[in-house]
């Protein structure tokens, strides 16, 4: 799905001449790149909160979402 706003058609032109890129939904799959260590750490961390890293992650990042 890919999505404009507007009014008109007019105005959808208009956003597409003005170089408006239309809005993509995220997909919810994140590729995340960090250093071995702290993988590891994070790995330990969420174990510990009895979760998983998966988990973890996606709580850490929603929280800061809505910060």
């Amino acid at each position: 799905m890919i999505s404009f706003h507007g009014e008109t058609v007019k105005d959808l032109r208009n956003c597409e001449q003005h170089g408006v890129r239309p809005e993509k939904p995220a997909s919810g799959r994140i590729l995340l790149r960090t250093s071995p260590e702290v993988h590891g750490a994070g790995l330990v961390a969420a174990q510990t909160a009895g979760t998983s890293l998966n988990q973890r992650a996606a709580e850490v990042i929603e929280g800061a979402a809505h910060s």
